[in-house]
């Protein structure tokens, strides 16, 4: 018979190795999510970089728009028609489509392809109107440790990262811009800066509050009169209130 040491060490044992069978499944899991996340950007990477077919183009001419349509994203909604855009910041690893639902919760952990995915996808507030950008344009994405996503936005706090790396690249299906970055800051979900509209002066008291947070001065000049972009993510800390945010001037490149 066993003794009771002996069933309390085999206990121990036993359970010893579930808890590390677990921990173990779960780093697996966590890792392959990242790997996952990166094959499939890769893929959809190579299809907006790819040269535009006869087809394709043939497609776009055939669509009855107000505005002549983009082939590089008019392409992309073949693969997903909730891709309104992309998001580019050169020698970085954020190259991402642009997506929007009806919600801004759908693609907090759904890929482009409607997959499930712990990444998520960066996507733009279901308030905002793609076809004509307003005065405040959102975007949302995770802050993923392998710096893809918006796992780099918190660089922008180093002034001298934000100074390297202004300029931004934003596409939508009807025109091609420039982010300016112009401020920075890390905050909480108790500062409201999600609002998409705006009356009176409370826009110009909106950049006012937003460059008295900011924790950079990159030298972009910003008025009521311009547009202007913000991009959204959590941080690492364990506080699910905090946020890091960058704002950027919209600046539309000329056809």
């Amino acid at each position: 018979m066993i003794g009771g040491n002996d069933m309390k060490r085999q206990v121990l044992l036993y359970g010893s190795m579930v808890v590390f069978a677990v921990s173990l499944y779960s780093i697996g899991s966590y890792l392959y999510g990242y790997f996952e996340n990166a094959r499939d950007l890769a893929d959809i990477q190579d299809v907006y970089a790819a040269p535009v077919t006869s087809e394709e183009a043939a497609q776009v001419t055939q669509m009855e728009t107000e505005k002549p349509l983009r082939e590089n994203i008019t392409k992309l909604q073949n693969v997903n028609d909730d891709i309104v855009g992309w998001l580019e910041l050169d020698g970085t690893k954020l190259n991402n489509p642009v997506l929007q639902a009806e919600d801004n919760d759908y693609y907090l952990d759904h890929n482009y392809k409607g997959g499930y995915s712990r990444a998520g996808s960066i996507f733009m507030d279901f308030r905002n109107d793609p076809a004509n950008l307003g005065k405040h344009t959102i975007m949302y994405g995770h802050v993923m440790r392998d710096n893809s996503m918006f796992g780099m936005l918190s660089k922008y706090a180093d002034e001298e990262f934000a100074k390297e790396n202004r300029v931004i690249r934003f596409e939508t299906m009807y025109d091609e811009y420039e982010l300016h970055v112009f401020a920075a800051y890390e905050t909480t979900t108790r500062f409201y800066y999600l609002d998409t509209e705006f009356e009176g002066k409370a826009f110009g008291e909106f950049i006012q509050e937003i460059k008295s947070r900011s924790r950079i001065d990159t030298g972009v000049d910003i008025s009521v009169h311009d547009q202007i972009v913000t991009l959204s993510t959590c941080t690492t800390t364990d506080d699910d209130d905090e946020r890091f945010v960058v704002h950027a001037k919209l600046i539309q490149k000329q056809r």
